[in-house]
């Protein structure tokens, strides 16, 4: 590695985890200014006050991590090209595209990291700060109050659910006719799990129909027919995919195609992730573009209009993903558009800053 390449990198890091660091500080801060009274006056402890900012400082990095290393750019190679530096790098013979090679590197590699970042430490901490603000458990243990739809037409649900013991608490079954009035009800006592099968204990089967009712009573009542899912899938959280790695993620998808219902939310969650990677790369590119004609705009308004094209390319992320999530089409291929045309731009717009 060459001494440009280690003083390139060295100030790159200093500014990007400073000003990572100030940008999650103001964020923590305006935070606070909204929500702290309401956590006072609604009876929160302080560690427990404690405990929710500190949880939202990894989502935060992966957050803010982008701008922070738009702006450790500018302040890098901006203030080498403004000094004169780029200049005599140039007349050394190094190229522009030698000489920002290390960051588009450095890029790569730290966004390599943060992936693997965000699919432990990150959904960790965002498991722990959904738990303490919204006074919910995402345990992996109980299920208190549950509802899991088996089929379009059938829901199982019960009031406490032991992953540990594999026992129900007041299980239920519902099976709806194709207008969405009840047709069947299994209601129990209580319900386990053992040997690949699902028991009610104390069962009422009752068939509804226009004129009258069919009732039965089971001491043990075998529902392996119906319940066709395990013991640890009702305890899945099938609507904040924050809290999920790729992996749990998955076994979600595989646990919501057995009820038939769609899963596009958590398969754009997965694509918008395995994206991640190219994003950063995409918009340090954009921002090259204008850093290397500092001296003709000012760092002020190259970096602004950097940040203000990033937040474009980021609203047609957005779009694109909410898209995705309405079943608009494949979720990795609807994302692939806006970084496919954004890569474009910013490729065009680096190589136009050379020219």
């Amino acid at each position: 590695m060459k001494i440009l390449d280690r003083h390139l990198i060295k100030n790159f890091l200093f500014f990007l985890f400073a000003g990572t660091l100030l940008f999650i500080f103001i964020f923590l801060i305006v935070d606070m200014s909204d929500n702290l009274t309401s956590y006072i006056e609604g009876g929160r402890r302080a560690k427990e006050i404690f405990f929710i900012y500190l949880y939202q400082i990894p989502s935060l990095v992966i957050l803010l991590f982008p701008i922070g290393a738009l702006v450790a750019l500018f302040f890098t190679v901006g203030l080498m090209v403004k000094n004169n530096e780029f200049t005599a790098v140039k007349a050394a013979g190094v190229s522009m595209y030698r000489f920002m090679s290390p960051i588009f590197v450095l890029i790569i590699v730290l966004s390599s990291f943060l992936f693997l970042f965000n699919e432990t430490a990150v959904v960790r901490a965002n498991k722990r700060y959904r738990e303490i603000k919204e006074h919910e458990i995402f345990a992996l243990t109980n299920a208190r109050d549950f509802v899991v739809f088996l089929d379009r037409n059938t829901i199982f649900k019960g009031e406490f659910f032991s992953i540990k013991t594999k026992r129900i608490n007041k299980p239920e079954i519902y099976f709806f006719d194709e207008e969405g009035k009840i047709k069947r009800e299994i209601i129990a006592e209580s319900g386990f799990y053992t040997d690949n099968s699902w028991n009610f204990e104390r069962a009422k089967d009752i068939a509804l129909n226009e004129s009258d009712s069919v009732f039965s009573f089971h001491l043990n009542m075998d529902v392996s027919d119906i319940i066709h899912i395990l013991p640890e899938e009702i305890l899945i959280d099938r609507e904040n995919t924050d809290i999920y790695s790729i992996g749990n993620i998955q076994n979600t998808i595989s646990s919501i195609k057995k009820s038939g219902y769609d899963y596009k939310k958590q398969s754009t969650e997965i694509a918008y992730r395995f994206y991640y990677m190219l994003i950063n790369l995409i918009i340090i590119l954009i921002g090259s573009s204008f850093v290397i004609n500092i001296k003709n705009t000012g760092i002020a308004f190259g970096l602004s209009l950097s940040i203000l094209i990033s937040f474009i390319y980021w609203g047609f992320l957005q779009g694109f993903r909410s898209a995705a999530e309405s079943g608009s089409g494949n979720a990795f291929l609807l994302l692939l558009i806006p970084n496919i045309l954004f890569l474009i731009v910013g490729s065009s717009l680096f190589i136009f800053a050379r020219k």
